[in-house]
């Protein structure tokens, strides 16, 4: 009989998670995040309100392995190649990181300040604890909110992104080490010192074994090779950290760190946050509702002071350090800075979850830091929404290598379409500036160090047209390490072609070309004049995360606007109205210039 009340709440839990999305949508509370609605859920059935779901064997063990896979999704998503980009912008920052690092050292430092003030003024007992809570930030709300601004890739995004990354890293750490050091046997600083550089040698043995042919097929099919291996490096990770007296959430989260560091491509990424966030992660959150007695809250007085001093502490710690800002931007965006930054989530709710269960805390401080939690997403987006501008989005700019008779007449197509094109020549004393009109900057030579000086890898897209190949190898590989996002490279020779194909370059060659036109002119001429028409056909992507998940018939803008054809990484797809947008799509559209660039700037 227990067993079967069991899985009647389990179904209870999983069937409200599954209704939560739908009905948010369905209500259009799109300022509330899912997450801070499976709390608010929970509440509503658990004990502190229909008292009809009540904790069980299997509610317990799915709600712990929920734990253990968001600890480990926020290794995911700490994205290292942050660290070195920087943000398009006018160069007002000296360095994104720099600024960033100093920012979290303030807001890191002004957090403990605070958190022995709150024990000197008898809130709490631990200020440790108080001063994980005070500095830690929610990359799951960050992140939405400056995509949605089209702000993620400006300096002022990435100082913000960065300054969340950090915070998130390094409290993580933080707060596992302080559990290590208060339990008996706990792990030493020799056993941190290995079980970090055990991360290391696991990514650099799976990089390796994962240029190997073999490991390529075994991903396909149903083998499915990368997503048994993840789990499989979540349990080595949990298991080991166990053993050595530190927590399962180090393991998981260590081991997230792994596979970010492995920069796994968006659809494998994508189809582990699906069985995290549409299975297990649901469940703890709203184990979290059902287990938060808020009748400890207000049968406590201190509590009450703590609720009020805990919110306006949490955006001291944050907007003090980001007022540094000011020397660059607006006191308004310096301030909205740390009110973003202010929204304190997943790592606030389990350093409360985990700290309740150590006895670092009593029931009534975590009911309250998770309420406190819920507040302050509530607070923050909408705060920093209303008060800093959308950043409307620049023409792409497109830097071409090689002044030839392909890429100058090319060169003026794209320019007239809006493109900020430039490109890259050997001077020759040919052309004088007086005779073309080409968008071109002429060099001594076409060597990476003069491309650098010039700002030529400093491009959406680059496209590597020389006649020599090598050269065109050569740019190509430089370009990938300097993370230039998209980049075509000429190549006329088979063997070479295939090569940067394998590679992942986009590669183009007048042989080809020529070839498909002199083809399809034959086969389909009607689609050759559709394509050849100026605007007509153009590509857009998915970036504005309101539209993930999204049925192409829900869309209320397209106009005369067609999407023709999807990309979902490298797997073409044939859209329908039921068809559903996912962050990164890419969508081939055709229709008048007026609503694709509508569509565009929505959906961008």
């Amino acid at each position: 009989m227990q067993e079967h009340a069991s899985f009647t709440a389990l179904m209870l839990v999983v069937s409200a998670a599954f209704l939560i999305p739908i009905l948010l949508h369905r209500f259009r509370l799109k300022f509330m995040p899912v997450v801070v609605a499976e709390i608010l859920v929970g509440i509503i059935l658990g004990q502190s309100g229909l008292d009809i779901i009540h904790p069980g064997p299997w509610l317990e063990v799915l709600s712990a392995l929920g734990l253990i896979y968001l600890m480990f999704l926020s290794g995911v998503e700490i994205d290292f190649t942050t660290f070195s980009k920087k943000g398009k912008g006018s160069g007002k920052l000296p360095n994104p990181f720099i600024i960033s690092s100093l920012i979290f050292g303030l807001m890191l430092g002004l957090s403990f300040a605070l958190a022995e003030l709150m024990k000197w003024m008898g809130l709490v007992k631990d200020p440790f604890v108080m001063a994980i809570i005070l500095a830690t930030v929610s990359l799951g709300v960050v992140v939405p909110v400056l995509k949605e601004k089209k702000l993620l890739n400006t300096e002022l995004g990435q100082t913000i992104l960065l300054t969340a990354v950090l915070s998130d890293f390094v409290t993580m750490l933080l707060f596992v080490f302080y559990l290590a050091s208060r339990t008996e046997g706990g792990l030493s600083p020799f056993w941190i010192s290995m079980l970090l550089v055990f991360v290391f040698v696991v990514y650099f043995l799976i990089k390796k074994m994962d240029n190997g042919k073999v490991y390529d097929s075994l991903r396909r099919g149903t083998t499915q090779l990368g997503t048994r291996g993840t789990f499989a490096l979540i349990l080595v990770f949990v298991v080991m950290a166990e053993a050595l007296g530190a927590q399962a959430i180090l393991g998981a989260f260590l081991a997230g760190v792994i596979v970010s560091l492995l920069s796994p491509s968006k659809d494998f990424a994508h189809q582990l946050d699906s069985f995290g966030y549409g299975f297990l992660i649901p469940i703890f959150f709203i184990m979290i509702g059902v287990n938060l007695d808020l009748r400890a809250i207000f049968n406590d007085p201190n509590v009450w002071m703590l609720i009020p001093v805990l919110l306006i502490f949490i955006y001291i710690a944050r907007v003090t350090p980001t007022l540094l800002l000011k020397r660059y931007y607006s006191w308004t965006e310096a301030a909205s800075s740390g009110v973003l930054l202010g929204a304190t989530l997943s790592l606030g709710i389990v350093v409360a979850t985990v700290s309740l269960d150590f006895g670092l805390i009593t029931d009534s401080v975590a009911s309250a830091i998770i309420l406190v939690c819920i507040l302050s997403c509530f607070i923050s987006p909408i705060m920093f929404q209303r008060n800093v501008r959308t950043i409307l989005p620049e023409n792409p700019r497109v830097s071409m290598v090689g002044a030839n008779t392909i890429i100058l007449p090319v060169s003026l197509d794209l320019q007239a379409e809006g493109f900020d094109v430039t490109v890259y020549g050997a001077a020759q004393n040919k052309i004088n500036e007086e005779e073309h009109h080409f968008p071109m900057i002429e060099l001594d030579e076409l060597s990476t160090e003069s491309l650098v000086a010039a700002n030529a890898f400093e491009a959406d897209i680059l496209v590597l047209g020389t006649g020599n190949e090598e050269k065109n190898l050569e740019l190509a590989s430089f370009a990938k390490e300097k993370g230039v996002e998209r980049i075509i490279v000429r190549a006329e020779l088979p063997e070479t072609h295939s090569k940067l194909v394998e590679e992942g370059y986009t590669v183009f060659s007048t042989t080809t070309a020529t070839r498909v036109l002199m083809k399809s002119l034959v086969d389909n001429p009607e689609m050759i004049q559709m394509i050849s028409q100026p605007g007509t056909l153009q590509q857009l992507k998915v970036g504005n995360s309101l539209y993930h998940g999204l049925l192409l018939r829900q869309l209320p803008f397209l106009g005369d606007a067609l999407i023709v054809k999807m990309y979902r990484g490298d797997i073409p797809i044939i859209p329908h109205g039921d068809t559903k947008l996912l962050l990164g799509d890419r969508l081939i559209v055709s229709g008048s210039s007026e609503n694709i660039e509508m569509l565009r700037n929505e959906l961008g």
